[in-house]
């Protein structure tokens, strides 16, 4: 079922939001403009040790990474019995495996003979067997062989691989290493699970599958993700076609931060001093915009376009029909969701092309459209705060005949600064690791949030919340 759509225009916001009418732009009821927001005055400001220092990192490790639901992977990754991947968090590695039965379990990938890694990365096997010394486990976890079995004097206690929670959401895999006391995902997630329930996140192809490190803070770099007022300074080329000003927010769960934003593609930014619907349309094709990685042939629009505004009456459409590059671009992908017989009951016309925009606390983000979405999931390093892991994954919408064809992209590992994901990611990605140095500087002392930035301020609450109940907690135990 899709959500009430509703007017954001007040007398108030008309000043800054005037390209709301123009546009006929609406926004699920609960969202709001940054000016109606606010920001608890203690987070207004947030301390650079909460970047950079050792301490810091070490009580988020044990006290949210440790005891939360995390991304592990997706279901196209484990579509057999065997099937499995790993997953890894700073210094803890986990192996999630599909079963006989077809279900998923987790486990701790540590061997219990002499703690040896289970496996690596991505694949396929009958059981679970350990490089080192070839102790080997069903795929349920349970202790199927110990070469030389005789020549142990004591093996006392329970030798099953040891699990954690494992469940799944739209196709993604998540699993909880504080499993004793873990709530279901479902209640986690909260409302995110009915609001992106028409997307049918787990029909859509998985086409990019990259992990790699990066040289800044997990937070700076969700951070960098989580707010749209850095568009206007790292992708100005962008304005044309997204309006970062008439982007509407909101906090979808104050429990555990999780946010969205509803971006207007298609619409130019009000800070443009001049533009023309032509430049929303090539911007919105040059810079990929939502039709990336939709198979659509970006140089036929363009043309099509030009061909509509009188440039090459000859041939192609005329359509003067489409009031504005808006409305073009939403009737393009109206007609390849048809030719490809994508299901879009419960979307808005809107949503074809407009970014929906998710972050899922602690450290998973999405850019969702009709045609497919960009899943970015941070991880903490370890012991450096300085350093983290990013895995960008890419999916894209096909027909079922499509789907059967295309298999999904392996996992693959790359170093840093060696991959390209396109010029908006390519900029994203170079800047957090500026960010992440700027903030070492002795000429720095805090980050100061303005209302654009709220979502920053609720993630940061969500942190320190959580890390002082673990400590009361660790105490009283």
């Amino acid at each position: 079922m899709s959500e009430e759509l509703v007017d954001l225009v007040t007398e108030s916001n008309t000043k800054y939001h005037s390209h709301i009418l123009p546009y006929q732009l609406r926004f699920p009821k609960g969202t709001a403009f940054y000016e109606d927001l606010a920001i608890d005055e203690k987070y207004r400001r947030l301390p650079k040790k909460n970047y950079i220092a050792p301490e810091r990192l070490k009580d988020e490790l044990q006290h949210i990474w440790k005891r939360t639901w995390q991304f592990a992977g997706t279901e196209q990754e484990l579509a057999k019995p065997g099937d499995f991947v790993t997953y890894d968090i700073a210094d803890q590695g986990y192996l999630v495996v599909r079963q006989n039965d077809g279900g998923l379990k987790a486990y701790h990938n540590t061997c219990q003979h002499r703690g040896n890694r289970l496996a690596e990365g991505c694949g396929s096997a009958k059981s679970i067997r350990c490089p080192f010394h070839g102790w080997t486990w069903k795929l349920d976890g349970a202790l199927q062989v110990i070469p030389d079995r005789h020549t142990f004097d004591s093996l006392d206690g329970d030798l099953s691989l040891r699990s954690v929670q494992c469940e799944t959401w739209a196709g993604l895999v998540f699993i909880n290493p504080n499993s004793a006391n873990a709530i279901s995902l479902k209640e986690f997630l909260g409302p995110v699970v009915d609001q992106l329930e028409p997307y049918r996140l787990q029909d859509m192809n998985l086409v990019v599958n990259v992990i790699h490190p990066l040289s800044a803070n997990w937070k700076t770099t969700v951070e960098a993700f989580v707010e749209i007022y850095h568009v206007n300074g790292v992708h100005p080329q962008f304005l044309a076609a997204s309006d970062d000003v008439n982007t509407a927010m909101e906090v979808v769960s104050k429990r555990f931060g999780h946010s969205r934003a509803i971006i207007p593609f298609g619409v130019p930014s009000p800070r443009l001093a001049s533009y023309t619907e032509h430049d929303v349309v090539r911007e919105f094709i040059h810079s990929g915009g939502i039709l990336r990685g939709s198979e659509i042939d970006l140089s036929r629009v363009a043309f099509d376009w030009d061909t509509a505004k009188g440039n090459n009456p000859t041939k192609g459409e005329i359509a003067e029909q489409h009031k504005n590059g808006r409305e073009f671009l939403i009737s393009k992908m109206e007609k390849i969701i048809q030719d490809r017989e994508i299901n879009v009951s419960g979307l808005s016309r809107a949503q074809y092309i407009d970014d929906w925009h998710y972050y899922l606390f602690p450290g998973l983000v999405f850019n969702i459209t009709a045609g497919g979405f960009l899943l970015l999931s941070m991880r903490p390093h370890a012991s450096d705060p300085d350093r983290m892991t990013i895995q960008t994954m890419i999916f894209q919408k096909m027909s079922e005949a499509q789907r059967k064809l295309v298999p999904p992209a392996a996992r693959t590992y790359a170093d840093e600064g060696t991959r390209s994901y396109g010029m908006i990611l390519d900029q994203d990605y170079a800047n957090v690791v500026l960010t992440q140095r700027g903030i070492h500087s002795d000429g720095f002392e805090a980050s100061r949030l303005s209302r654009q930035e709220v979502r920053i301020a609720t993630m940061a609450k969500v942190i320190d919340r959580l890390i002082d109940e673990g400590k009361r907690t660790s105490t009283a135990e």
